[in-house]
């Protein structure tokens, strides 16, 4: 079984929860949940389906801090998930006993809401331990500088593992990425020093460590470590130090639905000098997010052909050979997993086969995902909540990729975002108004020229806005290789 920390699965940010006590649907395993403050404020969670006739809760509204369904106004509070009102119950009858809902504990650490899947264990004082990350950003720095801390999350198109494989996978970063604010530059992919903490392994996940191999072009000396680690069951972390200066990464991977899953991301650092405070603290939330966004998107077609392949959705065979890698690296193996299918290198894979290798020994609670040398497993008896879901990713094809848009992954669920693309609407408008005033006076007036020249700056800024704004609806398109080729056939 899975450690009672690691049922723990990250929801969404404290920042990013609706305003007031709206009600806010979420999924995991396939299972949909509804998140709500009761009138005391504290955070609750319940399976999102009224018992009477299996309607959606989320629809509802909150009354006096309970949950009320709209279609027939059963109400239900979220400590127990009993029911506390039937309208139309007959005054001398008494509430069914199973007209209650499914209750889920809810946790609060760093800024991230966290619901327990696996159920509180009622034997332990207290709640149960919501994860957190080695410099626990809950506790005042007295004396040092604090974290800046970058908060995001988005909805991807494909199962959770190849979230966390991906996640896990510094050297595709150099490639994927290249020149890209937040990514890297081609020029730097090389071999990588990677270890894994063999002591480390267990149910709980694993540690490692990397580094480059190429000495320091300032220094000559190699680059320090930076330290990795995977939390069972979806978080991956990243820590390094260069003197002052501490860099730190959360990732947390939730598998909403078979071929759905959902990032929430955060970096946090300090000990940098304070002109490049200044330089980050300037560029607004909604701008990092945007480029946040495109840094995700440019590997979600790579991922979405990668899973469709090894589903047999793109029509090809997903059965492979045995041979011997290269560099440490291996081919084949057993039937099922992914041995037969990738072709790793030790210098830059240690970390993808650590974690599928660790799908093979500990999955328990871990639905669809493929192992090293094990197919996915029946996740039967994965979780309370997986407990009818036994059927692998259902997935139509690499092009859905591209079927949502960049609001409907991210927007929706970020307030930041969501509050800068009105302000974007509304400057558009008003610029558009004030040119067609500006226009209007140009032609009245006799002195027409400042006015037309108004008219034509006001256009051009609701152009631009407009522009702007459709960068919050549409995603990153990868573009055919441009660096210059020269072809066998050329003369």
């Amino acid at each position: 079984m899975i450690g009672k920390a690691s049922g723990m699965y990250a929801i969404t940010f404290l920042e990013d929860l609706p305003d007031g006590a709206a009600p806010l649907p979420f999924s995991v395993f396939g299972h949909s949940l509804v998140l709500w403050r009761d009138a005391g404020g504290t955070l609750r969670c319940v399976r999102d389906r009224c018992p009477h006739r299996a309607a959606k809760l989320s629809e509802g509204r909150v009354r006096a801090g309970n949950l009320e369904c709209s279609y027939h106004g059963w109400t239900f509070e979220g400590a127990r998930g009993s029911c506390t009102k039937i309208p139309q119950l007959d005054l001398q009858a008494t509430i069914p006993a199973a007209a209650c809902v499914q209750p889920f504990e809810v946790a609060v650490r760093e800024g991230i809401v966290f619901v327990n899947l696996l159920g509180k264990d009622e034997t332990a004082p207290g709640p149960s331990p919501a994860p957190c990350s080695p410099d626990d950003l809950d506790i005042p720095r007295r004396g040092k500088a604090k974290f800046a801390m970058n908060n995001f999350q988005i909805d991807l198109p494909y199962d959770y593992s190849f979230l966390i494989e991906n996640l896990i996978d510094p050297a595709h970063i150099p490639i994927s990425h290249d020149a890209t604010p937040g990514g890297g530059k081609r020029e730097n992919a090389q071999a990588l020093e990677m270890q894994v903490d063999a002591s480390s392994v267990g149910v709980s996940g694993f540690t490692g460590r990397y580094r480059a191999t190429r000495l320091g072009a300032k220094t000559g000396k190699p680059d320090p470590w930076t330290e990795t680690a995977f939390e069972a069951p979806g978080i991956v972390r990243y820590r390094s130090q260069r003197g002052n200066i501490v860099f730190g990464g959360a990732l947390h991977c939730v598998p909403l639905a078979p071929g759905r899953s959902r990032l929430l991301f955060r970096v946090y650092f300090s000990g940098l000098p304070w002109i490049a405070m200044l330089v980050y603290s300037l560029k607004p939330q909604w701008l990092r997010n945007l480029n946040s966004c495109k840094v995700l998107e440019q590997d979600v077609g790579l991922i979405c052909t990668q899973e469709d392949h090894l589903s047999g959705a793109d029509g090809s065979s997903a059965e492979g050979g045995s041979s011997k890698g290269v560099g440490g690296g291996n081919r084949g193996g057993a039937s099922g997993g992914l041995a037969g299918q990738y072709l790793t290198l030790a210098s830059q894979d240690t970390f993808v086969k650590a974690y599928r290798v660790w799908q093979d020994r500990f999955r328990v609670g871990m639905p669809w995902a493929v192992g090293w040398s094990s197919p996915a497993a029946d996740v039967a008896a994965a979780s309370p909540l997986a407990a009818s879901a036994s059927l692998g990713p259902g997935l139509d094809g690499a092009h859905r990729a591209l079927r949502a848009n960049r609001f409907e992954r991210h927007g929706q669920h970020c307030r930041a975002t969501r509050n800068a693309l009105q302000g974007v609407k509304r400057l558009a408008l008003a610029a558009q108004a004030a040119g067609m005033v500006a226009a209007l006076a140009a032609a009245a007036l006799k002195a027409a020229r400042p006015a037309a020249l108004g008219a034509v700056f006001c256009f051009a800024a609701s152009f631009g806005l407009r522009k702007l704004e459709a960068e919050f609806y549409t995603g990153f398109r990868r573009q055919r290789d441009e660096l210059p080729f020269a072809s066998p056939l050329a003369p």
